[in-house]
């Protein structure tokens, strides 16, 4: 059937005719993709809805009174929703590099003062002082945690992983009174040090 044939079944509501033609335009509307867009992204998939939609368009206003015959009509109507894809796409592509600044961006050429150290940043790793202390500490408990028995480390580790009092009395089959002792004798211990 020619596409004469089948518009005039799509108007008589036959969704078969519908396939049948979009099966025989579809390579034109891939090509005419491929052709425009030829970036190589998931962009396609979103591409090719937004010319089925235009496919459905041109079928249902397409008048065959014109000079155009239905092929010329679909693939100009094809190209053109692309070519507005492409315009939408490049527009917020450049809205984005025109907001963008690198922080590797010179601010005083002189001083070689960058943008990335006028940035404050708020975030304690970013401190010096603040990492230096940090790993002081990190190292002190590791040294304290080697001088507690097994007993001792068992029960600070379970409570460091968020275990209750009761929960640890019950695992290690000791009074929640010796787990209490235990964790204020660590603790007062470990604050000596920093006293």
């Amino acid at each position: 059937m020619n596409d004469y044939e089948l518009l005039y079944l799509i108007h008589q509501h036959s969704d078969e005719a519908m396939e049948l033609l979009l099966k025989k335009h579809e390579r034109m509307i891939w090509s005419c993709i491929h052709h425009y867009y030829y970036r190589d992204d998931s962009d396609h998939s979103e591409i090719y809805q937004r010319c089925l939609l235009s496919f459905h368009r041109a079928v249902l206003r397409y008048r065959d009174d014109g000079d155009a015959g239905f092929a010329t009509y679909l693939r100009r109507i094809i190209e053109r929703e692309i070519i507005d894809y492409v315009r939408r796409y490049r527009s917020k592509q450049k809205l984005y590099e025109l907001e963008a600044v690198s922080l590797d961006q010179a601010v005083r050429e002189q001083d070689s003062l960058y943008l990335i150290d006028c940035v404050e940043n708020n975030q304690p790793a970013y401190d010096g002082k603040w990492m230096l202390d940090y790993q002081n500490l990190l190292e002190h408990w590791q040294k304290q945690k080697q001088l507690l028995n097994d007993q001792e480390r068992q029960i600070w580790d379970l409570r460091a992983a968020g275990r209750s009092y009761d929960e640890i009395s019950e695992m290690l089959g000791i009074t929640k009174k010796k787990v209490d002792n235990t964790l204020q004798k660590i603790r007062r211990n470990h604050k000596r040090v920093f006293d």
